[in-house]
């Protein structure tokens, strides 16, 4: 009976130490386990650190760009600002420019015209255009009859005629008052104009355009 015992008792330790080995055994599969998903988790932040750095990156250089690309904009906005600004500037001198040399044409024309009225008559005016106005006449005829484009020289001499008829019509001469409507209701030499033509056929008053020298 104590050999029985003896045997239940050493079958009960060996079973003892078995179930020892095998917790033993599920412990250290735990401590791997554990450690395996230790080593995961690790691997994962470092992944998801390096996407998010990726990503920060990513759009600190978008920023970047667009930052320059604005840069560059307003740059380019500031250029085109002065060179509008500077151009405008230049216009206006231009165009003040223009005015005075205008200015001083008409100032030249009008000092012409008064010196032309003080030293010469009427008469003598009126023939003095006429010569030059035929002049003109004839070279316009040979290249068709067109007083549209007229050269430089041939303008200078129509603006003659022009301030010489006006001079002698201020002195009521009849038929320089008559040709000048006739060369504005033909723009001949001068800006077409009925409303000046009308004028200097209205002072004209006896002398009818179809008596006119100019046709």
């Amino acid at each position: 009976q104590m050999k029985e015992q003896s045997s239940k008792l050493e079958a009960s330790r060996k079973r003892s130490d078995e179930l020892e080995a095998a917790l033993e055994a599920a412990a250290e599969v735990l401590k791997k386990y554990e450690q395996a998903e230790r080593e995961a988790m690790e691997r994962q932040n470092l992944e998801e650190k390096r996407r998010l750095r990726e990503k920060a990156e990513r759009e600190a250089s978008e920023r970047r760009q667009s930052e320059e690309a604005e840069w560059r904009r307003l740059v380019e906005a500031e250029r085109e600002a002065k060179e509008a600004e500077a151009a405008m500037l230049a216009q206006e001198a231009a165009n003040r420019a223009a005015r005075e040399q205008e200015a001083l044409l008409q100032a030249k024309r009008e000092a012409e015209f008064a010196a032309l009225e003080s030293r010469k008559d009427a008469v003598e005016l009126y023939e003095e255009a006429c010569h030059l106005y035929f002049d003109v006449k004839k070279e316009v005829d040979k290249r068709g009859g067109s007083w549209t484009q007229l050269s430089e020289d041939q303008q200078d001499s129509m603006d003659r005629v022009v301030e010489m008829w006006r001079a002698a019509a201020l002195q009521s001469h009849h038929q320089a008052q008559c040709n000048l409507g006739v060369l504005y209701a033909n723009g001949q030499g001068v800006t077409q104009s009925y409303t000046e033509a009308a004028k200097w056929y209205k002072l004209s008053k006896s002398f009818a355009p179809v008596h006119s020298l100019v046709r």
